[in-house]
């Protein structure tokens, strides 16, 4: 019967923690692959640890937004509805969930999340943003107002914030605001220009639309090119006259 030497005993030794933790490496690693997997397993094993709660709760966050830009509408719901419930005081949830709300025609359930993610950050430009959004939407102009102005208060480069504040200015009669505006969200990177073309057109300044309107349409937008087409039909029937 042969016997194993000390070196022998050491080295088999050895292979067998290595082999030991590559198999414990391998495990965890397959966990890591899936925040939600991982994090579900840190919860399973330790059901105190807070972190373990707030960090699967923007797993599922994450994943709903993996979701959403796949357009899995219904699934990215899912997925917010759990974050929510494991983790509820995160902001990012509420706001995103509150665009799916508000894609589903459900303002008012829209609004009740960024409500609850201001009420947890009230230094949310986000949240406040989309609430203006939402409240433009519902024909509360003021308001939309009030919320675009806190938006862009916290964040000046919110381009988006602009261009619905410059709608809601138009839709009030506040033509110049509204053209201030649309400036903004423009030298920010926006394709406003059909936009600030419409609020031009209405104060009776064609040629300055007209070149908006261009703009627009070589830009790519469509409405941009709907209302060049009309602007110059009107300037021609005009003109005959």
């Amino acid at each position: 019967m042969a016997v194993l030497t000390l070196r022998q005993i050491h080295f088999l030794t050895n292979v067998l923690i290595l082999a030991v933790l590559c198999s414990l490496t391998f495990m965890r690693n397959s966990l890591w692959k899936d925040g939600t997997i991982l994090w579900s397993d840190v919860v399973k094993k330790s059901p105190v640890n807070v972190r373990a709660y707030d960090n699967l709760g923007r797993e599922y966050n994450n994943l709903g937004t993996v979701l959403f830009s796949k357009k899995n509408i219904q699934s990215a719901l899912e997925m917010y509805n759990m974050a929510i419930a494991i983790t509820p005081n995160l902001t990012p949830a509420y706001n995103n969930r509150g665009l799916i709300y508000d894609l589903q025609g459900k303002i008012d359930l829209a609004i009740d999340d960024y409500i609850h993610a201001i009420a947890i950050d009230s230094r949310n430009a986000e949240a406040y943003a989309n609430r203006g959004m939402a409240y433009g939407k519902i024909k509360r102009y003021d308001a939309a107002i009030r919320d675009l102005k806190m938006a862009i208060q916290i964040n000046p480069n919110n381009a988006y914030a602009y261009y619905n504040l410059g709608t809601a200015s138009d839709l009030l009669g506040r033509h110049e605001q509204a053209i201030e505006c649309f400036n903004m969200a423009i030298s920010l990177g926006l394709n406003a220009y059909a936009n600030r073309g419409l609020v031009l057109y209405k104060l009776d300044k064609t040629r300055e639309a007209v070149s908006d309107f261009q703009k627009a349409c070589t830009l790519g937008d469509n409405n941009g090119c709907l209302s060049l087409q009309e602007a110059l039909k009107l300037t021609k029937s005009s003109t005959r006259k």
